[in-house]
């Protein structure tokens, strides 16, 4: 079995994008003049939330396999990529804000600067935050091995 794995991203900079684009009509050229044959299948990942979102990078590639003369396999758009990243850092970030915030105001009011109170309730924000992130870990991992 052939397999050709091609891996583009939308990013502006620093991605591959445009480097997969030059590289997909000379692909194009080489497949009609050697006559490949076999069959393209495409996972397509993006920082959308649904993966509905992708099927204009889908339709892409069944027409590159139209021109080229390759079997279309079919493709699979799968969403939320950036967006768990996202909201990783944007928990944690909040989390330490709060924290701040929270020192702010006992200065302010003449407490401790960090009392019970603030405490537990970090700690209670940095505990959700690891269950969520551990359950976001685990289903990307059983993605991955799937």
């Amino acid at each position: 079995m052939n397999i050709l794995i091609i891996n583009g991203s939308p990013k502006k900079k620093g991605g591959a994008s445009a480097f997969f684009s030059k590289i997909l009509n000379k692909l194009e050229e080489f497949c009609i003049d050697k006559k490949c044959k076999f069959r393209l299948y495409v996972i397509s990942n993006s920082g959308f939330v649904g993966g509905k979102q992708n099927n204009a990078h889908l339709e892409q590639y069944k027409c590159w396999c139209e021109h080229s003369g390759i079997t279309w396999g079919g493709g699979l758009g799968i969403g939320g990529a950036v967006m768990l990243h996202v909201i990783f850092y944007l928990i944690f970030l909040l989390g330490i804000v709060q924290f701040a915030a929270g020192i702010i105001f006992n200065i302010g009011l003449g407490h401790p600067i960090i009392d019970n109170h603030l405490l537990n309730s970090f700690i209670r924000s940095m505990i959700i935050w690891l269950f969520l992130c551990s359950g976001m870990l685990f289903c990307e991992l059983k993605l991955a091995w799937q």
